[in-house]
């Protein structure tokens, strides 16, 4: 038997178990017949009445896919009965993920391209600090997450944190290193900034020229805060082309040559989306 904060896991024969609980998806493994149980609130950081439905997938041991049987609930734990040598994946989607209708509400603005509403301090945050251009469309309704109220968007997550006077009760998402967390970067030698070339002694990294045009017209350190890597070249996971990047705490600024000259000379990636991918709560 093992018990931890979030999982428990039983078998009433020795068994080797794997159970893994990456970016909020749980994978089950174990070499005999075994049952888990999983503390829902406590892997995802989302309370029970706010989640929606729960996917359990999987592979036989002939590595082929298949469903399982649908698990219990029992309180704030789902209890999954293993096979064994088979392979489980389990996903619990917030049901503010899911799309909803537009209300007759004049405070709030409905999307219809991603079926989801801003309202509140999230529409007045998104309205004053770029909008769609900086954010992208909302892709979920508000919900909590870790402690907080939060809605994802495109590229980026708004986070109220209500102990804080405005403007810093709406905060950003770090997700621009949560991206890149356990990824080990080059570091810049330091050097005297200029009009073009900027040092930053906090993350020992650099910035230049498009990137650093784009950084100081559109907020700087507090909307993007410092730059975690310096440029390089990686394919875009949503689109699969390549671009070169810069990670930001906050953001990643991806330049587009074809561009150069306009105001899409410099684009933010699209973080918010793959967070969610991450996550197992988007496609």
């Amino acid at each position: 038997m093992y018990t931890g904060t979030n999982v428990t896991f039983t078998s009433n024969a020795p068994s080797q178990v794997v159970v893994g609980t990456q970016a909020g998806k749980v994978t089950l493994f174990a070499t005999d017949v075994a049952t888990a149980d999983l503390n829902l609130p406590g892997i995802y950081g989302v309370p029970l009445t706010e989640l929606g439905r729960i996917d359990v997938s999987g592979y036989d041991p002939q590595g082929q896919p298949w469903v399982p049987p649908i698990p219990a609930l029992v309180g704030d734990w789902l209890r999954v009965s293993v096979q064994p040598l088979y392979r489980y994946r389990v996903v619990a989607l917030p049901r503010a993920l899911s799309p909803v209708d537009p209300q007759p509400d004049p405070t709030t603005v409905y999307f219809p391209q991603t079926r989801h509403s801003l309202g509140g301090e999230f529409l007045r945050y998104w309205q004053s600090h770029g909008g769609l251009a900086i954010f992208g469309y909302p892709l979920s309704e508000p919900f909590t997450e870790r402690g907080y109220t939060v809605q994802y968007f495109e590229r980026n997550r708004f986070e109220l944190h209500s102990e804080n006077q405005p403007p810093y009760n709406v905060l950003l998402g770090r997700l621009g290193a949560d991206q890149t967390a356990g990824k080990q970067f080059d570091v810049a030698q330091p050097f005297d900034s200029s009009r073009d070339h900027r040092y930053f002694p906090e993350t020992r990294h650099s910035l230049h020229f498009a990137f650093l045009g784009y950084w100081n017209r559109n907020g700087g350190l507090a909307q993007f805060g410092y730059p975690v890597s310096e440029e390089m070249r990686e394919v875009n996971l949503v689109d699969g082309k390549e671009y070169t990047v810069q990670y930001f705490e906050r953001a990643r600024f991806e330049y587009h040559p074809e561009y150069k000259g306009t105001n899409a000379e410099v684009l933010l990636g699209l973080l918010g989306v793959t967070s969610l991918k991450n996550k197992g709560w988007l496609p």
